[in-house]
């Protein structure tokens, strides 16, 4: 394929892949996310009414619902498809989140601050609240300054 500009970005902060008519979507810290087709073209750009900009974003397998977490460990909950936030909640460890990832009904989060990764069991469906992890994973010591996490 040919490489695209994404139009619209301000200092983007993570992307994710999507399935059905998006390819991808991207959250940046001008608080919006875009939503690109296969061929990079933009579908549609939404704003997100978080107090902090995102520094991560997911979502999932069939694209229904997006995640992000902002620094201050504040995970958002939105519907894919309107953008309507559906809540947030907040992660109880760590300093500076930089990535979510959403793996079945489990969340994980990556904190720079602390090169650590937090496991979250059973908080997918989690919109309000606050929630410690159930582990607690430090990086490999050379897994300095992590700014992303994905799951499989």
């Amino acid at each position: 394929g040919s490489d695209r500009a994404l139009t619209g970005l301000v200092a983007p902060a993570s992307v994710v892949a999507a399935s059905r008519a998006a390819k991808f979507f991207v959250a940046d810290t001008a608080r919006r996310t875009y939503r690109y087709q296969p061929d990079g073209s933009i579908l549609r750009a939404m704003d997100l009414p978080a107090p902090v900009p995102p520094s991560g974003i997911a979502m999932t397998a069939d694209g229904n619902r997006i995640w992000t977490v902002s620094p201050d460990h504040r995970v958002s909950v939105y519907e894919a498809a309107s953008g309507l936030p559906l809540g947030s909640w907040l992660a109880g460890e760590g300093t500076q989140a930089e990535g979510v990832a959403v793996y079945g009904s489990d969340v994980w989060l990556v904190d720079a601050q602390t090169d650590r990764s937090e496991w979250y069991p059973f908080a997918a469906n989690r919109t309000s609240g606050s929630l410690a992890p159930d582990r607690v994973f430090a990086l490999q010591a050379s897994n300095a300054n992590p700014t992303g996490i994905a799951t499989n």
